[in-house]
């Protein structure tokens, strides 16, 4: 029996935790964001999921980062602020993303659940810049008067510029490429967010 519990110790901990924040946001009183300043500060995780059917396959990649945002409560449903965010890619061991963007959030109410979707566009400063957008769908936990945590899943838009070869081939020299420039290009990565509001 000790065996069988030190087996699945870490899923039977996953599971009471999950337990206890389902219970916690059933059970939290659906208080609104009140009219007047707010602020966020959270935690982005991006992940790159790679499947390849060749060998080696290619490795799939993870990208941490934190992001804050400040703004105005317009009423219990509208938000509008500004922010910035940076994500740091742990196998270039580089920053990935370091966004400047516009903040727009709706909270909603359903009677005791606080359901919300979260929209960020905005400007991509790394490898060459380019747009930078994210849409998310979360829930709002309640944490105090004005204190809440916020969890969500959604998708972000990165723009960057990369770099364009040319290539051909000759009898005499075979398959030859040069370098001819950088273009925009776009790519659209899966997105968890949990964070504090304040």
């Amino acid at each position: 029996m000790t065996n069988l519990f030190s087996r699945y110790r870490h899923t039977l901990q996953r599971c009471c935790i999950a337990l206890c924040l389902t219970a916690l946001a059933m059970s939290s009183f659906a208080r609104q964001p009140e009219r007047g300043y707010r602020g966020f500060a959270e935690f982005d995780a991006l992940a790159e999921i790679m499947i390849s059917i060749y060998e080696p396959a290619e490795k799939s990649k993870f990208y941490p980062g934190l992001s804050t945002s400040h703004g105005y409560q317009f009423n219990p449903h509208i938000f509008l602020g500004g922010g910035v965010a940076a994500d740091y890619s742990l196998s270039d061991r580089r920053f990935y993303c370091v966004p400047i963007f516009v903040h727009f959030r709706n909270d909603l109410k359903i009677r005791r659940f606080t359901p919300y979707f979260d929209a960020r566009l905005g400007y991509n400063f790394i490898d060459g810049g380019g747009v930078f957008a994210s849409l998310q769908a979360g829930y709002r936990i309640n944490w105090g008067r004005k204190t809440a945590i916020n969890i969500g899943i959604g998708a972000t838009l990165r723009g960057y510029k990369g770099d364009d070869y040319a290539e051909w081939w000759t009898p005499e020299s075979g398959m030859q490429s040069a370098y001819i420039g950088q273009s925009g290009r776009h790519e659209i990565l899966p997105q968890l967010r949990v964070g504090v509001e304040f």
